[in-house]
């Protein structure tokens, strides 16, 4: 997410992070002359950007986070000023876009937003030499109140998806939610067979 133009002086940063990762640096990324390091941090309803940088008068940094789909973002500042943004939907994530020209070494954007739930990456403990067996997020889709999520994963295997505020969760479809984790029986298959499930969660 993240890709430079010296000849037009630009620069696009667009994070694709899980939801709890909180804070992410980048130090002295190169284009051109121009030098770029980034202290990322997430707090619950905020995502704040410090942005340094050396010889970079006249670039333009394009910062577009990606965070759950139907998040709502409210507010953009830079500096503490009101700045202009867009949103966009795309492939399972909302994205809010801000164009920041470069008037100073060091530069503060926050962006406010309204706290979804958000799916998180399953990650299965594996050894080396192991069958492909985990299980795959095909497809996230948000539809007024509903979030649906579809899966694949072994036959009658059962499955931990992490979710960020289940407390928003009203219901759930096709999986038990245990505090803040779906627990997902998946259908009857062949062996060693991958087979899909749906599950929608409706929110609050």
């Amino acid at each position: 997410g993240l890709e430079g133009n010296a000849m037009e002086k630009t620069l696009t940063f667009s994070p694709h992070f899980p939801a709890d990762w909180t804070h992410v640096s980048i130090k002295d990324c190169a284009v051109g002359q121009a030098k770029f390091s980034f202290d990322y941090e997430r707090r619950t309803d905020r995502i704040s950007l410090e942005v340094s940088t050396k010889n970079a008068a006249g670039y333009k940094i394009t910062f577009a986070p990606a965070l759950g789909i139907g998040t709502e973002f409210t507010s953009a500042t830079v500096d503490g000023k009101q700045q202009e943004f867009k949103t966009h939907e795309k492939a399972q994530v909302t994205l809010a876009m801000v164009e920041i020209p470069i008037t100073d070494e060091t530069m503060q954007l926050d962006l406010g937003f309204v706290p979804t739930v958000e799916i998180l990456p399953a990650l299965p403990k594996t050894k080396v030499g192991d069958n492909n067996k985990g299980l795959k997020i095909i497809s996230v889709k948000k539809e007024s109140s509903q979030l649906e999520i579809q899966v694949e994963g072994l036959a009658r295997r059962i499955y931990v998806l992490p979710i960020t505020n289940a407390e928003k969760v009203a219901k759930v479809e096709g999986a038990a939610l245990e505090n803040d984790r779906l627990k997902i029986n998946m259908p009857d298959g062949k062996s060693r067979q991958f087979v899909s499930h749906r599950i929608i969660l409706h929110l609050e």
